[in-house]
């Protein structure tokens, strides 16, 4: 017998005895047929099409011996597991920083700093962006949101200082290119 096969027969040990008696073979059969000689063991989905079949078929079998309770015990396990799943959402969503106002006021002045940056001469857009990522720090509620629009503040200051001498570092640009990434990966989902 085969590491597979152990590993469907153990995934089919939770149909009950009289199932398994009659379709165990052939369902057996079907899953290594349809496996093919490399694999080792089940597919994530193939364990759990067995094992909900499994329940299923355990809870049709129960609801049919009479037992009454099936229908409202459902019920009532779906509209928790519901409700239960919109809390997590929206519990997660409140706590994360996609929400916090200080993203969307921080990416706005990162993005029309970005158009501005052709023109370093005219130095008020430079400054409006400083101005506009400063006001985002200060709406941020998380703490690395308000850190990080007041770190590339900084660099755009630094910017704005070195276009008036003339000479902008490369350091410099390579800062404001991570700081910006870390706004990003921040503020937006997958970032």
């Amino acid at each position: 017998m085969s590491s597979l096969e152990r590993r469907y027969r153990r995934l089919l040990a939770w149909y009950p005895h009289e199932y398994r008696e009659i379709y165990q073979d052939e369902m057996l059969g079907v899953l290594l047929d349809g496996a093919g000689p490399a694999r080792t063991q089940p597919t994530i989905r193939e364990t759990a099409d067995l094992l909900t079949g499994a329940l299923r078929y355990r809870w049709r079998r129960a609801g049919s011996r009479g037992h009454q309770w099936r229908r409202p015990i459902t019920g009532l396990i779906v509209s928790v597991l519901i409700i239960g799943g919109a809390t997590t959402a929206v519990v997660a969503l409140s706590n994360s920083t996609l929400a916090d106002p200080g993203c969307s006021a921080g990416k706005d002045a990162a993005f029309s700093a970005a158009d501005n940056l052709g023109n370093l001469n005219d130095p008020y857009p430079l400054q409006r962006t400083i101005n506009n990522l400063r006001v985002a720090a200060d709406q941020a509620k998380h703490d690395n949101v308000r850190a990080s629009m007041t770190a590339l503040a900084d660099d755009y200051t630094r910017l704005l200082n070195a276009t008036a001498t003339g000479s902008i570092p490369d350091s410099l640009i390579n800062k404001l290119t991570t700081d910006a990434a870390t706004i990003n990966s921040l503020c937006s989902i997958g970032g």
